[in-house]
Formats: structure tokens, C-alpha cells, sequence
């Protein structure tokens, strides 16, 4: 029997709203994946954590702007030139190196090409430590043959290094040991499904990054409910533990036996609003003094940024979508830490 006229209408107006809400979706994914958003540009790899997949697209528009490919190596650089063409230059880094907030060649690893005419392969990546970057040395430094490797560090690295949703060491009898994070080893079905779908659907990515957020926030509020306020995290400024700064010196020693031709830079954490101040001062000078023992050439960026705070009255953190003066280094303070590091540098070559 046919559909009376009323259930013809019922089915035409759920087929158009069917049809309206897909389109609404492919709009939408297609608006986040080519201007906001993409999908997933990271997967997870038991020697090193979080690595950028192979040839992935990258969009953030959430601090700064990057619309752009990932290399073949995962990295957030061009494709590396044949090994041997020209002198290379290695940056292991967090996401201060990886610099996903500028364009490709804005960041301070990309400025260092012209000005040493050298290729420079940014290997920096959001979230790793030393302890991701010894990992990575080991198996990088074969493939890519860099004749220097520069090292970026920060205060942040004494507690990066020891949070359990990455790749982490934890304090043993005899020193320390590295420890996978447990959730990426224990991956259920449903995990598993949902990271495929992240890693090909921006609006899935951000809609479990805003929801991972939310109940993330959530589950802070009911702790502080029924357990009260949680204890203060150490400030960036205190010392850190005895036992992560002998790590941290191993794993640096460890990497300088594989790289000799090294350079460490470090990047301070300005707070602009202070007077143009490090606010991981004492962690600093804790990795100054841990560098200058281990013999290895030591790019501080702190002065030249302030100098140019003072000089200009803008600072080199921040963007207009963001807050200017805080987060990730902007145009300004990579042209800066560039022009430092390519004066270090020319100075050590052979």
C-alpha cells in the first residue's frame, strides 16, 4: 500500500532534515580541516611518544596561525635535502622549536637556512622533553647525518619529563628509569577506533579535544568538591628535584656522545608585565651551569629578547588571537632567538 499523503510529508521533511544536517557537517569539516582545524597530525611511537605522522596536514588557528604539511619525517619542516649535499644542522625541541604558531618560514630553525646557508631540519615537537629527544637522537641521527645538533631547553623540561601521559622517567633506587604512559600501551577497541577517526576527521578531532577538555575540567571541580583544593604545583622558578637534574644531565651527556658538535639554547619563559623577566630563572641557571660542565656551547636567548622588548615595546610571545606577552614565541621573538643562534654558530664552525 503507498504512503498516505501525511506520511509522504513526514518522510520529505526527515529526508531534508537528513540531508541539511550532513551537509551541515561536511561544511563543517571541510571549514575546520582547510582554515581551523585538521584532523589529528600526531600518532604515538613506543621509542619516542607523540611523533607527527608522515606527510599529515597541520592547521591551528588557536594560538597564531599554520596551514601547512607535515614533511616525510613527520616533522613541521620541509622535505630535508639529501644527506651530504650541505652542512646540516638538527633541532631537537618541544613546541617552542616546532613553532606550528608562525608560518613554515618564520620559525627560528627555518630563519637559521639563510642567514648560515645550511640546511636545518626542525625536529622540534609539542610536549617532548630530553627524554624524547635521546630516543629520537639515537635513530634520527643515522638517517639524517647532521654535522651540528642544537638542543633547545627550558625550566619546563624538569617537569615535563616526569608526566605520566607521555613518555616519562620516574626515580629508582640506583637513578631512573623511562616509563611509557600507560594509557597509549593499554589501547582498547573503542580507543582505537577513535584515534582512526581522529586521524582522518577534523570536526571528530575537535569535538573529543573540547570534550576531553570539558570533562577534564569537570573532574578538577568535583576533586576540589569533595577532596578541597588540590596542592599547588611547583612554580617554574623553584629548583628542581636533585634527582631530575642528574637525569636530565645523563640523558644530555648521552646525546652529546652521539652528536660532538652541539649547541644547547635556551628559551626562558619572559613574563613582560614583570619588567621583561624569566619566570624559570633559577631553573635556568641550574641547566646554565649543567651545560657549562658537560662542555657544551650555550645560546641564551633571555637578554637579546628583553633588548628588544625594551627596544620596541613589543613583546616576543603572543599573538592577536591569543594573549600577547604570554604562551608560544611569536614572528618577533623567533627573528630574535634566530639571529642569536646563527651568531653562536658561525662561530663553531670548523
Amino acid at each position: 500500500m503507498a504512503p498516505s499523503g501525511s506520511k509522504r510529508e513526514v518522510i520529505s521533511v526527515l529526508t531534508r532534515a537528513l540531508i541539511g544536517f550532513v551537509v551541515v557537517l561536511l561544511v563543517t569539516e571541510l571549514v575546520l580541516r582547510f582554515a581551523l582545524a585538521g584532523p589529528l597530525p600526531y600518532e604515538f611511537d613506543p621509542r619516542y611518544g607523540k611523533i607527527g605522522r608522515p606527510g599529515a596536514s597541520l592547521v591551528q588557528s588557536e594560538e597564531g596561525y599554520f596551514n601547512g604539511r607535515l614533511n616525510s619525517l613527520g616533522h613541521v619542516d620541509v622535505e630535508p635535502r639529501p644527506a651530504g649535499e650541505r652542512r646540516r644542522v638538527l633541532v631537537l625541541g618541544d613546541s617552542q622549536t616546532a613553532a606550528r604558531e608562525v608560518p613554515l618560514e618564520e620559525s627560528f630553525a627555518n630563519r637559521l637556512e639563510p642567514l648560515l646557508d645550511v640546511d636545518v631540519e626542525n625536529a622540534g615537537v609539542a610536549g617532548w622533553s630530553p627524554v624524547n629527544y635521546a630516543a629520537y637522537l639515537r635513530d634520527i641521527a643515522d638517517r639524517l647525518r647532521p654535522d651540528h645538533v642544537v638542543l633547545q631547553l627550558g625550566g619546563g623540561d624538569f617537569d615535563d619529563l616526569q608526566e605520566d601521559h607521555r613518555i616519562h622517567l620516574v626515580r629508582t633506587p640506583t637513578g631512573f628509569a623511562v616509563e611509557l604512559p600507560a594509557r597509549q600501551l593499554e589501547v582498547g577497541a573503542a580507543r582505537a577506533i577513535a584515534r582512526r577517526v581522529m586521524r582522518s576527521s577534523a570536526l571528530a578531532t575537535h569535538v573529543v579535544r573540547r570534550a576531553g577538555l570539558l570533562a577534564a575540567e569537570q573532574a578538577k571541580r568535583l576533586r576540589a568538591h569533595f577532596r578541597g583544593p588540590p596542592p599547588a604545583e611547583p612554580a617554574c622558578g623553584s629548583l628542581p628535584e636533585a634527582w631530575t637534574v642528574d637525569a636530565v644531565r645523563s640523558l644530555i651527556a648521552g646525546m652529546r656522545q652521539q652528536a660532538p658538535a652541539m649547541t644547547a639554547l635556551y628559551l626562558p619563559r619572559l613574563s613582560y608585565r614583570a619588567g621583561c623577566v624569566d619566570v624559570c630563572a633559577e631553573r635556568g641557571a641550574v641547566l646554565r651551569h649543567m651545560i657549562s660542565e658537560l662542555g657544551i656551547p650555550l645560546v641564551d636567548s633571555t637578554d637579546a629578547l628583553c633588548a628588544d622588548f625594551a627596544e620596541s615595546g613589543q613583546p616576543g610571545t603572543g599573538f592577536a588571537n591569543s594573549i600577547l606577552g604570554e604562551g608560544h614565541f611569536n614572528r618577533r621573538g623567533h627573528a630574535v632567538i634566530a639571529r642569536e643562534l646563527a651568531a653562536s654558530l658561525r662561530g663553531s664552525r670548523p
